[in-house]
């Protein structure tokens, strides 16, 4: 007996579960498909009897389109492009180098070329410094180039070099060199 009327209870139950599927399947048929709005489509997947739940700020501000989703990558990469110390950072950096650069200026080394020319008239006043061809004048002409290397040494030191080149013509007759 038992047995008889846990059998007839399953039977009822699978009976009247067909029933159910059988009355969703032909009322869904029978309602037309629209475009519905996201709103229905979430109110229609909560169970009934409960109320919707209202939007959040967040969704609010994605459905007018003042928000926008992010990853995390997208949000640090975003934050590190427009992070002005960061920029700074950067031009520091090169500063830096720059100033490294100047420390050594010091040690650079200076090479000076000094060329030079040089042309002197003075009157005859004495026989023995007179003019040869009977000038008036005596005439000196200098050329000059001097060349100096200079270098400094970190240890405390300068390294210098120089070279220094004249020649001078006159017209003297009792000039010894010409």
């Amino acid at each position: 007996m038992i047995f008889s009327s846990a059998f007839s209870r399953r039977a009822k139950l699978e009976r009247t579960s067909v029933v159910l599927v059988a009355l969703c399947l032909a009322t869904s048929a029978a309602v037309p498909q629209t475009a519905k709005a996201p709103q229905e489509k979430a109110a229609q997947q909560e169970p009934s009897g409960l109320p919707s739940l209202p939007q959040s700020p967040i969704e609010i501000a994605e459905k007018n389109g003042t928000a926008l989703r992010m990853t995390l990558t997208d949000l640090t990469k975003l934050a590190l492009q427009n992070n002005l110390d960061i920029a700074i950072s950067d031009t520091n950096e090169e500063l830096y180098s720059q100033k490294i650069r100047q420390a050594y200026g010091p040690y650079d080394p200076v090479l000076t070329i000094t060329p030079g020319v040089q042309t002197r008239r003075q009157p005859n006043t004495r026989r023995d410094n007179a003019a040869t061809g009977g000038d008036p004048f005596n005439q000196t002409k200098l050329l000059t180039w001097n060349f100096r290397y200079e270098q400094s040494v970190p240890t405390g030191g300068t390294f210098t070099a120089q070279m220094n080149s004249n020649r001078s013509d006159t017209n003297q007759a009792f000039a010894l060199f010409n």
